[in-house]
């Protein structure tokens, strides 16, 4: 007779694991990216110049809650009972059509135990809608999993999803509460830079009052040398690799400075901060000016990044139809440098 041992996991356990190495603003990125991804599979218009043009979503603190809201086109029935809620991503051929971000299907549950011990979701598409709520003891009863989903009248003017957490973790309320404005302004940097392309692609976000400003990315077409002679162009790289595409651009954001430039001139320094290399997954900038080993400065035969270089900007793209071959960390706000992805394309 063959026994058995007890492998179920226990929740707390579960919990603790898939928040551990995810910080606050990432937790609020996190939600944001399953807004961008609604949208992108409501859209109508995925090739055109402004794809997400019309949508938005709002985060703000209200009443002792987080509360993000947004009109991309909500959780369908069937997607909720099937997997949406999930501690995993089971439906693996769901977005099998469309560049999204999501990679593991643990994102939304993920932020919301970050952030607190209880959450609301209420969500509507044309057909219906629905509320989801996690109550705060969940965590403590080892064995029901499941959360209740309860029909409703549609609440909305139009498809979306608002998700409220409540029962906010004690560091979670200082963060938010006690210093809210330097969080807020920390935000509003971290979302310019990330959602910079989908912003300039028609997204509008919104933190509170305060409407998100992309931070351009802007290699100079053509910077003319100082002395006279051909101007210099960018160069261009496309590849493409286990499905993933690939696209780099590297150009100078001016006129490289002069040794007396530097000395006499801060602005040299100041504008040092936008160059290095800036790496985007799917349209979220994921590495922003990064002048460290991980995008070979000081790797082998390339020199460490000092401010003589502070023209140097590039970008690289990676696009996939399945997220789980970009070259990203498991927060998504990072690269994993032994991707075989991007060891390919780094490697000098």
């Amino acid at each position: 007779m063959t026994e058995t041992a007890f492998v179920f996991p226990s929740k707390q356990f579960f919990v603790d694991m898939l928040t551990r190495d995810l910080d606050i603003p990432d937790a609020i990125i996190e939600l944001l990216d399953n807004c961008v991804d609604g949208a992108l599979r409501t859209t109508k218009k995925r090739h055109a110049k402004e794809p997400y043009k019309g949508f938005w979503a709002n985060i703000e603190f209200f009443d002792g809650k987080l509360i993000i809201s947004d009109n991309c086109g909500g959780i369908s029935r069937e997607r909720a009972e099937t997997g949406a809620f999930a501690m995993g991503k089971e439906d693996l051929e769901h977005d099998s059509h469309l560049p999204t971000f999501g990679m593991y299907g643990i994102g939304m549950k993920r932020a919301i135990f970050k952030m607190g011990c209880s959450a609301r979701v209420i969500s509507q598409t044309a057909e219906s809608a629905f509320e989801v709520r996690i109550e705060k003891d969940w965590a403590d009863n080892s064995e029901e999993w499941d959360w209740p989903l309860t029909p409703i009248d549609k609440p909305f003017n139009e498809p979306g999803t608002v998700i409220e957490i409540g029962d906010l973790h004690d560091y979670i309320q200082r963060q938010l509460f006690d210093f809210q404005d330097v969080f807020i302004n920390q935000l509003l940097d971290l979302m310019a830079t990330q959602y910079t392309l989908i912003i300039g692609k028609g997204f509008q976000i919104t933190l509170g009052d305060k409407l998100v400003k992309r931070q351009p990315l802007t290699v100079l077409f053509n910077p003319r040398a100082r002395k006279p002679g051909p101007r210099i162009t960018p160069y261009i790289y496309k590849a493409e690799t286990l499905d993933v595409k690939v696209r780099l651009v590297v150009g100078l954001l001016g006129p490289t400075p002069t040794d007396d430039e530097l000395e006499e001139d801060m602005n040299w320094l100041s504008r040092g901060e936008d160059a290095g290399w800036t790496i985007i997954c799917n349209d979220h900038v994921v590495v922003y000016a990064d002048k460290t080993p991980l995008t070979g400065w000081g790797d082998k035969i390339v020199p460490h990044y000092q401010s003589q270089f502070s023209a140097i900007f590039g970008v690289v793209e990676f696009e996939s139809l399945d997220s789980r071959k970009l070259p990203l960390t498991t927060t998504k706000r990072g690269i994993d440098p032994s991707s075989c992805v991007y060891y390919r394309h780094s490697a000098p």
